[in-house]
């Protein structure tokens, strides 16, 4: 557990629930998780959904997991960042996803009540 004052990089990323073929990625998220569990110790995952046009302007809608990984911003979360994108990129090869998107904010303060 990080000691009071500890400065934080909040960690977001969204993975699609089916393919753009429609294909169910369930164990392909179970391997997720169970990989970043394993190796990062943690994360939160929340439903959600969201819309997008390709170049001729075709909309899609997208039903995705949201997660979200607190690691300490120091040298040893810049290692656990390298980990996950690794992670990311092995789903992203499996399943076929031209892109995964990932938010990194540094300098994140946060209080465990």
């Amino acid at each position: 557990m990080a000691t009071k004052g500890t400065s934080f990089k909040k960690v977001t990323f969204i993975i699609p629930k089916f393919d753009n073929d429609g294909r169910d990625l369930s164990a392909e998220r179970v391997e997720l998780e169970s990989d970043l569990t394993r190796q990062l110790n943690g994360w939160t995952r929340s439903e959600v959904a969201g819309e997008w046009r390709d170049e001729v302007w075709t909309t899609y809608r997208d039903q995705s997991w949201a997660y979200f990984v607190l690691i300490e911003d120091n040298e040893q979360g810049d290692h656990f960042l390298t980990i996950l994108k690794r992670c990311l990129s092995d789903f992203k090869r499996k399943t076929r996803q031209e892109t995964i998107y990932l938010d990194v904010a540094t300098g994140v303060k946060v209080d465990f009540v």
